[in-house]
């Protein structure tokens, strides 16, 4: 669900998805802390709604190619495929 996103882009949606929980309060105020419910994967792909992929085509073929120079695994454009 992430293809695209860069390490900035990841940062971003672990943000939104923290704020998920958050939202759901009707008094954040006098909320004790423990009555917040943990993080889910649903606050993740809530979160997807808001934060979008950055890295694009021509960037990413800049990677493919330092990929092939330096990188420690090979990387097809068949596994950047949905």
């Amino acid at each position: 669900m992430t293809k695209g996103y860069s390490g900035s882009d990841l940062a971003m949606l672990s943000s939104e998805a923290a704020i998920v929980p958050l939202r759901s309060l009707t008094d954040i105020v006098n909320t004790d802390i423990h009555s917040i419910r943990p993080i889910g994967l649903k606050d993740f792909i809530e979160g997807l709604e808001n934060v979008k992929a950055s890295v694009n085509k021509h960037d990413l073929s800049k990677f493919m190619d330092w990929n092939d120079k330096y990188g420690s695994f090979p990387v097809t454009e068949e596994d950047l495929k949905d």
